[in-house]
């Protein structure tokens, strides 16, 4: 973060656009906090989300007074990789609102008792309630299956059934045997826990809420998961983007070396350039 940020012009408002730009783009925003790294991860993950949800709101003030909806703004969509290692203050309120303020958020879980840790019972209830879909992969424990088996629902089968059975007759010592076959309806999940569970690794379940205005819910839905940032403009983009990157990373810890060598009162050898972070994202 301080190599990033520290010598540059970046404000919160980069990533948040105010109210009174014009929505011709949007911004997609990963949040990680790297298990490599331990608490200080987590620290910075939650620190950053709370300043962008704080920033959201801000710009929500903005829109009321210019009398402007999400529409009319640039949408942020927030990836918040690995939600469930890191505690975000009143995040369960931030859900509940985002929509209106023009922000999508999506986050990753490994389980969702993680919420349950970080937020509390209460407060990961009222994130679940108002997140409108869940992309389930393979992988996930018995219990967030079983809940997932449930939630997509049941449907009636036909299965076969054999019926055997042996009449003993005392008077003539014999016995007689009878054997019947047929079929009964039987009603049983769409997808059990167990293949769920075992979902090949390019296989997801997309589960929908029913909506709130049209009282109507999505079927759920199997698919095939691709990796975008693989597409050849993505993927492109990406690589310039992190060579871009390094470049900045390389000029800091040049500037920060030189500044740790030279005596004190020795001017600086080196300057300390602005660098510019809206030419950054604009490619220039």
């Amino acid at each position: 973060v301080a190599r990033a940020f520290s010598r540059s012009d970046f404000t919160m408002k980069d990533i948040v656009t105010p109210a009174d730009e014009n929505p011709s783009n949007r911004t997609i925003l990963y949040v990680g906090a790297s298990q490599s790294k331990g608490d200080r991860s987590r620290k910075i993950a939650s620190l950053l989300t709370r300043l962008i949800t704080i920033e959201a709101f801000r710009r929500g003030d903005e829109m009321r007074l210019k009398g402007k909806c999400w529409k009319d703004i640039v949408p942020l969509w927030m990836c918040l990789d690995e939600r469930g290692t890191y505690y975000i203050p009143e995040d369960d309120d931030a859900i509940a609102t985002f929509r209106s303020l023009g922000v999508a958020v999506t986050i990753a879980l490994q389980s969702d008792k993680q919420l349950d840790k970080w937020q509390g019972r209460d407060a990961a209830e009222t994130m679940e309630t108002n997140f409108n879909f869940y992309v389930v992969l393979g992988g996930c424990d018995l219990d967030y299956a079983q809940k997932i088996s449930e939630e997509i629902g049941k449907h009636w089968v036909w299965v076969r059934s054999e019926t055997r059975s042996r009449m003993y007759e005392s008077f003539q010592l014999g016995k007689k045997k009878s054997e019947g076959e047929g079929w009964r309806k039987v009603e049983e999940p769409v997808l059990k826990p167990n293949e769920i569970m075992q979902l090949p690794d390019d296989e997801a379940i997309v589960v929908g809420r029913k909506s709130v205005s049209t009282g109507r819910k999505c079927p759920p839905v199997r698919v095939k998961l691709f990796a975008f940032y693989k597409g050849k403009e993505m993927s492109k983009a990406v690589q310039t983007s992190e060579k871009r990157f390094r470049e900045l990373c390389e000029l800091n810890r040049n500037l920060d070396k030189n500044k740790r060598l030279r005596e004190k009162g020795q001017p600086a050898i080196l300057p300390l350039p602005l660098f510019k972070w809206n030419e950054f994202l604009r490619g220039n």
